[in-house]
């Protein structure tokens, strides 16, 4: 392998996204709801570029347990989705 195609594969991570709040029909909040169905592009990282897939679904498994644990927060980590950093679902 070419040490400049290394190079652009090193760079490839992972992002632990969690969709959007939910919104009514005239486009205000619902507080506890996600908008699941919204594309990736609209959804939001969580904190950090992780480097393996590995790291980024303990750090979905940990936030899941910490939200579990606490019953003011909702659930948006809990749908979190770990993706690539290059996923073309992720574009605007």
């Amino acid at each position: 392998m070419r040490p400049r195609h290394a190079a652009a594969i090193a760079l490839v991570g992972w992002y632990l996204i969690t969709p959007p709040i939910g919104e009514d029909k005239v486009g205000n909040a619902i507080p506890g709801t996600m908008n699941t169905a919204a594309p990736l592009s609209d959804w939001l990282a969580v904190n950090t570029v992780f480097d393996s897939l590995s790291e980024c679904k303990k750090a979905q498994r940990d936030l899941a347990d910490f939200q579990k644990s606490d019953p003011v927060r909702h659930d948006a980590d809990l749908r979190g989705l770990c993706v690539k950093t290059d996923d073309p679902r992720l574009a605007k």
